[in-house]
C-alpha cells in the first residue's frame, strides 16, 4: 500500500498534476459521448506519431508511420488515415499523399479535439518506438496513455506498436501502463524490453519486431550508387556512418562538436584488413538537436586529405531510399536504431553504438553477439572501434548470410503489430 501511495505521488510531482486533469476532463468526455452517442461510419483510422512536436524530423519516426500506414491501407484501401499530433496540419510523408494531422497535445483544450476524432475512429494504433518508458518526456506519455484508455473507453480498438524498454522506467510511466485497459493490444519490439516492460507493469505484452522492417525500399538514386561503385572499383570497402548527440551524449557536454569530431577522426581506421575504406555519410534525424547533420558534415569537412579513402554525405528525407541504399553498402556503423534496422533489413552487417538499451534486443533478433556488433561511446573513442570494424570486415560474408537467415522470421515478428492477440 505505501509503495502504492508513493508511485501516486510520483505521478503528481512528475505531471505538475496534469495527468489527472486529463484523466478527469477525459471521464467527464466519456460521460457526454455515452449520452449522446450515435451510430457512425468509423472510416478513419489514427495513429498517433512518436514526436507529435515533430513528425517528420526523424526518418526512424517516418519509417515506422510509413511501414504501418501501407500495412493498413493495403488491409483497408478506402481506410482514411489521419495523424494525431500537436498541430492541425497537413503532414506530407515520402510515398505518401498529404495527411491530415490533428492537435491533440499542444494545451489542454486539445483532449477535446481528440475526443471529437477518436469517436469516429475505426481503430487508433500508438506507434510506441523508444518513448514508452518515459525516457524523453514523461508527461506526454501519461496523457497519451490517458487517450488510449479513452478510446478504448468509447469502443475504439487500440493497440501500442512495437517499442523498446528501458532498464530504468519512469515510475509515473510504469504505473500508468500497469493500468492501461486489458482490451488495449500491446506490442513490444524485442525480449529484453518485453521482459522489463512486463516486470515493471506486471502486464502481459506480445513480442514483436519493430515497424520499420517492413518498410519497402526503393532507389537512393545514380549518383550515390555510381560513386559507391567507383570506391570498389579501388578496392575500396564502402561504410555507411552516423554518429549523433543522443549515441554520444557524454561527449557533446565536455567538449565542443569540432573537438570531439576531430578526436574521432584520429581513431576512425584509414583502412580495414589492408584495403582502403570509404564512408558515406548518413543522417538519419533532421531535428536541430539531434547533432545527426551538424556532425557529419564537420566530419566531412575535417576528414583529413592524407588520408587514402574518401568520404560523401547522403542526405535524403525518404527512408525507403535510405533503406535501398544499404544494399550497396558493405556494412553500417550507427548511432541510430532505425539506420540499423534498415541494413539489416537488406542483409548489410551492422556496428552499432549503444544508448538507452535498445540496440541489444535488436542484435538478438539476428542472433548477433552485442560483444561483436555493439560498441559503448568510450570504446568508439578508443583502438577498439578499429577491432571491430576491421573484425566485421574479415567475416562479412559468414555475417551477412546469418542476417539473411533470420530476416524472413523478423519480418514476420514485424507484420504482428498488426495481428490479433490469442
Amino acid at each position: 500500500m505505501l509503495s502504492r501511495i508513493a508511485s501516486i505521488l510520483t505521478i503528481l510531482r512528475v505531471t505538475k498534476y496534469s495527468a489527472v486533469l486529463y484523466s478527469s476532463s477525459l471521464w467527464i468526455l466519456w460521460i457526454f459521448y455515452l449520452l449522446n452517442r450515435k451510430p457512425n461510419a468509423q472510416s478513419k483510422i489514427l495513429f498517433v506519431a512518436p514526436d507529435s512536436y515533430n513528425i517528420t524530423g526523424s526518418l526512424g519516426d517516418v519509417a515506422m508511420l510509413i511501414s504501418g500506414i501501407d500495412t493498413v491501407k493495403n488491409q483497408s484501401p478506402d481506410s482514411l488515415i489521419t495523424i494525431i499530433g500537436s498541430a492541425n496540419e497537413k503532414i506530407l510523408l515520402p510515398s505518401l499523399q498529404e495527411i491530415q494531422a490533428i492537435d491533440a497535445f499542444s494545451s489542454w483544450k486539445s483532449s477535446i479535439k481528440f475526443h471529437a476524432t477518436v469517436i469516429n475512429a475505426k481503430a487508433l494504433y500508438i506507434v510506441g518506438a523508444d518513448v514508452l518508458d518515459g525516457f524523453y518526456n514523461p508527461r506526454a506519455v501519461l496523457r497519451l496513455l490517458a487517450y488510449a484508455n479513452h478510446a478504448s473507453r468509447c469502443g475504439v480498438p487500440v493497440s501500442i506498436l512495437g517499442f523498446s524498454f528501458n532498464k530504468s522506467p519512469n515510475p509515473a510511466v510504469a504505473l500508468a501502463l500497469s493500468a492501461l485497459r486489458h482490451d488495449i493490444k500491446i506490442f513490444v519490439r524485442d525480449a529484453h524490453s518485453l521482459l522489463r516492460f512486463e516486470q515493471a507493469t506486471q502486464r502481459k505484452a506480445k513480442l514483436v519486431a519493430d515497424l520499420a522492417f517492413l518498410l519497402r525500399p526503393t532507389s537512393p538514386g545514380d549518383e550515390i550508387i555510381n560513386w559507391i561503385d567507383e570506391q570498389k572499383e579501388k578496392d575500396c570497402f564502402v561504410v555507411g556512418l552516423n554518429i549523433n548527440f543522443h549515441a554520444f551524449k557524454k561527449y557533446k557536454e565536455k567538449q565542443t562538436d569540432h573537438a570531439f569530431v576531430k578526436n574521432l577522426l584520429a581513431i576512425l581506421p584509414n583502412t580495414l584488413k589492408n584495403k582502403p575504406v570509404s564512408y558515406v555519410l548518413i543522417p538519419h534525424d533532421f531535428k536541430s538537436t539531434s547533432g545527426d547533420v551538424t556532425l557529419l558534415k564537420l566530419l566531412a569537412e575535417l576528414y583529413p586529405s592524407s588520408m587514402n579513402s574518401k568520404v560523401k554525405i547522403y542526405m535524403s528525407n525518404n527512408p525507403k531510399e535510405i533503406k535501398g541504399l544499404m544494399a550497396s553498402l558493405d556494412f553500417v556503423f550507427t548511432g541510430r536504431m532505425h539506420l540499423a534496422i534498415a541494413a539489416l533489413g537488406m542483409g548489410t552487417p551492422v556496428l552499432c553504438v549503444d544508448y538507452q538499451d535498445k540496440f541489444t534486443g535488436l542484435l538478438d533478433h539476428f542472433r548477433l553477439s552485442t560483444d561483436d556488433f555493439l560498441l559503448t561511446a568510450e570504446q568508439c573513442m578508443s583502438p577498439m572501434l578499429g577491432v571491430k570494424l576491421d573484425a566485421i570486415a574479415n567475416n562479412q560474408s559468414n555475417i551477412q548470410e546469418k542476417i539473411k537467415l533470420a530476416l524472413g522470421n523478423v519480418t514476420n515478428l514485424s507484420s504482428q503489430n498488426f495481428a490479433s492477440r490469442g
